[in-house]
């Protein structure tokens, strides 16, 4: 079996107006999510409009910024995470302690005397929960507006970011049509000077993270739902509360038998009511497998060898009005790479990551021509980071310190590099 080519990352990217809001129309709200036990920050914690499409999730330092459109600016803010009780603030309340609010969620405790705890095949679980697929995520397509985030490190420093607010088309989950995107705007940047040009492209960053929605692409790497009873083992693990709402937890790996292949292993939330698949937090199991990289590199440079030293995904669903929605994606994987003759060997980190920020039954189709390729490079589609401005009323994820941080440090070397190309061209 081979895993789908969802996985491949390139070794060596149209107009069509979001719908939801217009400029300067929105309330602006700031703050982090930590843990009330703990304190310690809580990472990709939703932040939603009650009873409204309108959200983002935390930051890798907790911290949230979310535009919200003048006709929720009485409502309330639900912020939640996994194994956590959710929490409702007021956005009058917050707007007024911007940007210093602190949302503290309590860890969620439950009394499992109260809730059938379900014993015995997990497996058939699984597939039951991917049996109602089409009854919890719906027939019609959505349309969806999305931030999207990939990023390069080589060691500690990022090297290339690309960012992207996208109109997206969720295909329906009873047919066999692919999901649509396309960019509204775009921008990134890339340290020439420390990148490896044939080698640290991104190809197809979009299309993958859409691809890994499993409840549209069953089961993860693209198997089919009724063989993946020979290729993995299915066991139960401590429930967790997911949104208020209690969660079956199910562990999976591949089996021994299936050693000599490279497959999965993870976890799979399945909400108790619903029996719809809630999260999916998986890895590849590409660890000391020579034979891994082949799976995510199309092309490299002479002399080079790569090792894949790590490959990680997660998928989030959130439940509105009765329906299951896409929420969320992320993709890490970690390489290896050593060039001959070289003493050292360098490690590059490629992640992505997607949030769904607003969705409606609204649907626009996209042009052929301005749809996102599964062979676009993202980074080669956008342009230099510019003003503070930029985004305007669309929601995207808040960048870390250390985003920021190297942004400066990028725009200065491409400076310094152009004023090198002016001078050069001067004593010429």
């Amino acid at each position: 079996m081979k895993t789908n080519t969802f996985f491949k990352w390139l070794s060596v990217g149209f107009m069509c107006m979001p719908f939801w809001v217009s400029a300067q129309n929105f309330t602006t709200i700031q703050g982090k999510v930590i843990d009330a036990s703990t304190h310690h920050v809580l990472v990709a914690a939703s932040v939603q409009v009650k009873g409204a499409s309108v959200g983002i999730v935390t930051n890798g330092e907790g911290q949230f910024l979310i535009k919200i459109p003048l006709a929720y600016q009485h409502d309330s803010l639900r912020f939640s995470h996994i194994g956590f009780q959710p929490a409702m603030v007021s956005i009058d309340e917050l707007v007024s302690h911007s940007p210093k609010n602190i949302i503290r969620l309590a860890p969620a405790v439950y009394n499992l005397k109260t809730i059938t705890v379900r014993s015995g095949n997990a497996l058939e679980l699984v597939q039951h929960a991917f049996e109602n697929t089409v009854a919890n995520y719906g027939k019609a397509p959505v349309q969806m507006t999305g931030f999207y985030r990939e990023m390069i490190k080589k060691g500690n420093r990022y090297i290339a970011i690309s960012e992207a607010v996208l109109n997206i088309i969720k295909a329906s989950y009873n047919s066999l049509s692919s999901d649509q995107a396309t960019i509204f705007k775009g921008r990134g940047i890339v340290d020439h000077s420390q990148i490896d040009t044939l080698f640290m492209k991104f190809q197809g960053g979009i299309t993958s993270a859409l691809s890994i929605d499993v409840m549209k692409n069953p089961f993860v790497g693209g198997t089919p739902i009724d063989q993946i009873g020979a290729l993995y083992n299915f066991t139960y693990d401590t429930p967790e509360m997911i949104n208020n709402r209690f969660n079956y937890v199910v562990d999976f790996d591949q089996r021994p038998e299936t050693r000599g292949e490279i497959l999965f292993r993870g976890k799979i939330y399945i909400d108790a009511e619903t029996e719809a698949v809630s999260r999916i937090d998986f890895n590849m199991n590409v660890e000391k497998r020579a034979d891994a990289s082949s799976l995510f590199i199309l092309k490299k440079p002479f002399g080079v060898k790569v090792d894949v030293v790590s490959a990680h995904y997660v998928v989030n669903y959130k439940e509105q009005n009765n329906r299951w929605y896409f929420d969320y994606s992320s993709m890490e994987v970690k390489f290896k790479c050593k060039w001959a003759r070289h003493l050292f060997s360098s490690y590059f980190t490629v992640m992505g990551e997607l949030a769904i920020t607003d969705h409606s039954r609204n649907v626009t189709p996209i042009p052929s021509r301005d749809r996102v390729k599964w062979n676009d490079i993202v980074s080669d589609k956008v342009t230099n980071f510019k003003n503070d401005d930029f985004w305007e009323s669309y929601n995207v994820i808040e960048p870390e310190k250390p985003i920021d941080q190297v942004i400066q440090r990028i725009s200065k070397q491409l400076k310094r590099e152009e004023a090198k190309e002016k001078k050069e061209l001067k004593s010429k």
